[in-house]
């Protein structure tokens, strides 16, 4: 990422777009204004790291016209966090994305932990349906939430000792956390997204 980081993602997505296809293609060729100026042919084959660096640039411009957030080309964002980036884009885009398996944290209510401890134990799965507000951010910078419904057909609560003993907040939640085995994926769908025009 060191020849990337902190140019903006919107001046360098020709790059990106240029690296991504010398992959994909043996002769490359540059338009300007409908007109081919320059051709060349891929010698070698690039690195993961510089293919990685290309689709983080083209994923961050992606999101700036989805969502107005635009900040320079961050020194190096970790493959959990992509991730997680590539499946804000998919809601944006599509209104549903997929993410990875992994740990979900829920607020919920003095109720809703009375209902997770009857209905959960230390060793079995359970079925999660809940509404949420998608908080994404990326070196510090923050998307703007979007209100989410997240399915996971195989869950575990995975703090029920903690939820036990725990003392709600100043807005009266605690903090549920849900793992999901190894095979499994969390289905996120938007609830109302808002559309920001490309630009």
């Amino acid at each position: 990422m060191s020849g990337l980081a902190g140019h903006w993602p919107s001046a360098i997505r020709p790059v990106a777009d240029l690296l991504l296809a010398a992959e994909a293609h043996e002769v490359i060729e540059v338009h300007l204004a409908d007109k081919p100026v320059a051709r060349g042919h891929a010698r070698e084959p690039l690195s993961a790291a510089v293919l990685d660096s290309a689709r983080l640039v083209i994923l961050l411009d992606d999101l700036r016209k989805l969502t107005g957030t635009h900040f320079p080309t961050p020194a190096e964002v970790a493959p959990g966090e992509v991730a997680m980036l590539a499946a804000l884009r998919d809601l944006h885009t599509h209104g549903k994305a997929v993410m990875p398996g992994g740990t979900l944290s829920a607020e919920v209510n003095e109720q809703g932990r009375g209902h997770l401890l009857e209905v959960t134990d230390d060793n079995s799965d359970c079925r999660l349906v809940i509404d949420a507000r998608w908080e994404q951010t990326c070196a510090e910078q923050k998307f703007p939430p979007v209100e989410v419904r997240v399915y996971g057909p195989r869950v575990r609560l995975a703090n029920r000792a903690e939820l036990e003993t725990a003392r709600p907040s100043e807005h009266g939640s605690v903090t549920a956390r849900f793992t999901c085995p190894d095979d499994q994926v969390l289905e996120v769908r938007s609830k109302s997204l808002p559309r920001i025009a490309e630009g």
